[in-house]
């Protein structure tokens, strides 16, 4: 059985967010972004636009963005890869689902081919991707857009992974229901939020790329 993580942070979708500053390392050409994720709605606070994020990585709006995300008011599992303004993006079929835990991971191999998986099953494939620009982030969140007129997210974010390699499906399948060591080869940043210090989430890899709890 799928062994959903116990630690999570609460995002209201009114201003809550963790900001996690600038990476240590720049993610560039591969990556890939994993979470637990128990969305209560797929917009929220009176916003019409949506896109609730799990991780937006940029520099500002349309600006080298990674961004991890749900589509507009419809709640499509979405990963978006700009370079500049350009952005490619894979996208899955289905809404995701509302008031339950499910795993999210999307992959960008950084040859042109992206793959989104819920639970570790392959839901969605793209090619023509975008690799992502070797620039320096530091407009980089969870559950904040860097897109201002887009929604918070609402609901709760666990066990938050991003690495800088294509993780392949059967590392997915293996791992996104078991607690990582924190020095899985190409892991950039690992927030369990098991230890909530005042607004610091501490990372799980010996990075550093602490980050702060915002909101209410």
């Amino acid at each position: 059985s799928i062994k959903i993580p116990g630690n999570a942070i609460n995002l209201d979708g009114v201003d809550d967010h963790v900001d996690i500053g600038a990476l240590y390392e720049n993610i560039s050409g591969a990556f890939t972004m994993e979470a637990w994720v128990k969305l209560e709605a797929y917009t929220s606070n009176g916003n019409v636009v949506g896109w609730p994020r799990i991780f937006d990585l940029g520099q500002g709006t349309g600006d080298d963005n990674l961004l991890f995300a749900f589509s507009g008011v419809e709640g499509k599992l979405t990963l978006g890869t700009y370079v500049g303004n350009t952005a490619t993006t894979v996208q899955a079929a289905d809404p995701a689902p509302l008031n339950e835990w499910f795993h999210a991971a999307a992959v960008n191999d950084g040859a042109g081919n992206a793959y989104l998986y819920i639970n570790g099953v392959l839901v969605a494939s793209a090619t023509g991707q975008n690799a992502a620009a070797n620039e320096v982030r530091n407009s980089n969140f969870i559950g904040k857009s860097n897109f201002a007129q887009d929604s918070f997210t609402d609901g709760q974010i666990a066990d938050a992974r991003i690495w800088n390699v294509a993780r392949s499906a059967d590392e997915i399948a293996a791992n996104f229901d078991q607690q990582l060591t924190g020095n899985e080869t190409g892991l950039v940043l690992n927030y369990t939020f098991e230890e909530l210090d005042g607004t610091t989430v501490t990372d799980n890899t010996s990075n550093g790329n602490d980050g702060t709890a915002n909101g209410g």
